[in-house]
């Protein structure tokens, strides 16, 4: 018996020490996500700046598209050079970001809608049911529904 325990404790190890010493690979949402949903955003404020083609929203800002939602105090929206698709949200403040199965919080994140990329940097925290997942910053690939951990990441696996 406490053999059998010690080996699943070298295990465990060998897997999270793998995971604290490079960037890992986990799935994101529990469906994948088209990027070429519309994009509701709901906000108490919105400032257009026409000069400069960028929409402020302030005051919680709630982006929605699909089954992703997207939470912060404050969101950039940059179109392309026409003026007609959107190109970049920008996320500061404090983000959460949920699907389904999933939710993330860090400091800022960047969504490059052509892409389908969600950056986010800044002490990241993972949550995936029981797992709990820090890193630095996380991609998330909203056409294949993955997501890479880097920079320090450090995953504790099941428990309570």
């Amino acid at each position: 018996m406490v053999i059998r325990f010690l080996s699943i404790i070298s295990v465990s190890l060998l897997v999270c020490s793998t995971v604290l010493a490079q960037g890992a690979t986990f799935p994101f949402a529990s469906i994948v996500s088209n990027p070429d949903l519309p994009l509701e955003v709901l906000a108490k404020n919105m400032q257009v700046n026409q000069e400069t083609g960028e929409t402020v929203f302030t005051d919680e800002v709630v982006i929605s598209q699909g089954e992703i939602k997207l939470q912060a105090p404050t969101v950039t929206v940059t179109y392309d050079e026409s003026g007609s698709e959107l190109e970049l949200l920008k996320a500061t403040g404090g983000v959460i970001l949920e699907s389904p199965e999933n939710s993330a919080e860090a400091n800022t994140a960047d969504y490059t809608i052509k892409d389908g990329l969600i950056v986010m940097t800044g002490d990241v925290f993972l949550l995936q049911g029981k797992d709990r997942i820090n890193a630095e910053r996380m991609t998330v690939n909203l056409a294949t529904g993955t997501a890479i951990m880097e920079g320090r990441v450090r995953a504790v696996l099941g428990g309570e």
